[in-house]
């Protein structure tokens, strides 16, 4: 509640709402980590990249992927962070479908 009346008190306030650019990413892992650092919510839908190694599978195919990046499915599995998680770690070859605010 203290949030409502901090803007309460503002005289002007001003937000900016952007749709999420979508792409998709081919990252073969050839026996590499994947080298993304992820957080997540239990309940979510998506895992929100925190970091990226530069010498994981995603940086060495140059992949573009970054952080603040959203991956929202993963070889077409959409769902739950847990099935995310799971195709994640099962495919030697992923195509991740990436969310990213502009």
């Amino acid at each position: 509640m203290l949030e409502m009346r901090q803007f309460s008190l503002n005289e002007n306030v001003a937000f900016t709402i952007c749709r999420p650019h979508l792409f998709v990413v081919k990252v073969p892992k050839q026996g590499r980590q994947l080298g993304l650092e992820v957080k997540f919510d239990g309940e979510g839908s998506s895992l929100c990249v925190s970091g990226v190694q530069s010498d994981g599978a995603a940086e060495i195919v140059r992949s573009g992927i970054r952080a603040n990046d959203r991956i929202v499915a993963v070889n077409g599995v959409t769902g739950s962070t847990r099935q995310l998680l799971m195709e994640l770690g099962t495919s030697d070859v992923l195509t991740m479908t990436i969310s990213r605010c502009p």
